[in-house]
């Protein structure tokens, strides 16, 4: 074996798998989205860039809430959420979820989203996001607003 992957590991579990094999560690699987986005904070996302380890994604839409059929259902800060990525999907002519995979692979630790559909449409929809890459200001305004506030 000449190198590995795991999922879900916290920065000082993946520090301790690494310490103790000889080949590199490529790919860390995680859930992150606009909705889960624990990766940004305590430090899984960092610790990706500073060792070249790829970020995989899974569940980009948080298990379909950041698709574009999705309503909020009462949820007043997930509403305020959508409402936010719908704004910067009609700015880059994508689609909400199209919006929120190039809302990932904006990040510069390079993330790969992991998704999935049983509708082509939405798919092709999706994969529009690698040709609209989303700018530094929109990508800040999608994470404080599903932040709920702003960066200290």
């Amino acid at each position: 074996m000449r190198w590995f992957v795991v999922s879900n590991f916290r920065p000082s579990l993946l520090g301790a798998v690494q310490s103790a094999v000889k080949f590199p560690l490529v790919v860390n699987q995680v859930e992150i989205s606009l909705i889960q986005r624990q990766s940004f904070e305590d430090g899984v996302l960092d610790q990706c860039l500073e060792n070249q380890i790829i970020p995989l994604s899974w569940s980009p839409l948080a298990q379909g809430r950041l698709g574009d059929a999705h309503q909020a259902n009462g949820d007043a800060h997930l509403s305020w959420m959508l409402h936010a990525l719908d704004q910067e999907a009609a700015a880059l002519g994508l689609s909400r979820a199209g919006a929120a995979i190039s809302w990932l692979l904006a990040h510069p630790s390079k993330i790969v989203p992991i998704v999935g559909s049983t509708n082509p449409e939405r798919l092709s929809q999706m994969v529009k996001a690698l040709d609209c890459p989303m700018g530094r200001n929109a990508w800040y305004r999608l994470f404080t607003a599903a932040r709920g506030q702003r960066l200290p």
